[in-house]
């Protein structure tokens, strides 16, 4: 393990774990900024015209593709969000429905501990991007059962179902 001008050993883990918390609080920094500043709409309206049909999905599930079949599916999206620290359950698995629980968000957890109420446009970004259309699926959230913390959902019930060709 290499070690630092200080003598400290740094852990992959250590360093990926704060650069995704630093990441995850500028994007949320981000994100109220356009709210506060802007409104709502008009951050549904970044998300819909900034992240470019057809680039944003192949970057963050690479091994997905259009029509992705079920299982390559959930063995994309659930290690992604244990990755990052959530907790998930697989609902239903089936040729042209997925649902899946995220118990806890990895990230949104971690946000409402550090900034409370001022994590609460967060979730915009996993509800409204066009990833999901990209890959062939329609996706729904749920927040109707998710855990609460400090007046935050962090989780919800995801349902995807295959877009008709």
């Amino acid at each position: 393990m290499p070690k630092g001008k200080l003598g400290k050993k740094f852990p992959w883990k250590e360093k990926y774990d704060h650069v995704f918390n630093c990441y995850v609080s500028l994007w949320n920094s981000a994100l109220n900024f356009i709210v506060d500043n802007f409104g709502k709409k008009e951050l549904d309206r970044y998300f819909m015209e900034s992240m470019e049909k057809g680039v944003l999905g192949q970057s963050t599930f690479a091994d997905l593709s259009k029509g992705t079949d079920t299982d390559t599916f959930i063995r994309s999206y659930v290690p992604h969000h244990i990755m990052i620290g959530g907790e998930v359950e697989i609902v239903k698995a089936e040729p042209n429905e997925i649902v899946v629980d995220l118990k806890r968000c990895g990230s949104k957890s971690m946000l409402v501990k550090k900034f409370g109420k001022k994590a609460s446009h967060y979730c915009r970004h996993c509800e409204i991007i066009p990833l999901w259309e990209q890959l062939g699926w329609k996706s729904k959230v749920d927040k109707s059962r998710a855990a609460v913390v400090e007046g935050q959902n962090i989780g919800c019930r995801r349902i995807f179902r295959r877009m008709e060709k």
